[in-house]
């Protein structure tokens, strides 16, 4: 599911992917895997670079590391 909301042309410059994939960096966190959190932040700020839930999210997961 992951791989298909990600590959998805109608969703992939949204705000639905945005937030979908900033809930996946939130589960990633969660589950202790910070680098996959980080990954899945970084896409959503190529979509949105001013993105605070990401912008967060990703500051969480670094300090994890």
């Amino acid at each position: 599911m992951e791989r298909r909301l990600i590959e998805s042309v109608n969703l992939i410059e949204s705000g639905q992917a945005a937030g979908a994939c900033t809930n996946i960096g939130l589960a990633y966190i969660d589950s202790g895997q910070n680098q996959k959190a980080i990954d899945h932040f970084d896409k959503v700020l190529k979509i949105g670079p001013n993105y605070s839930g990401a912008i967060r999210g990703k500051e969480k997961a670094t300090e994890n590391l």
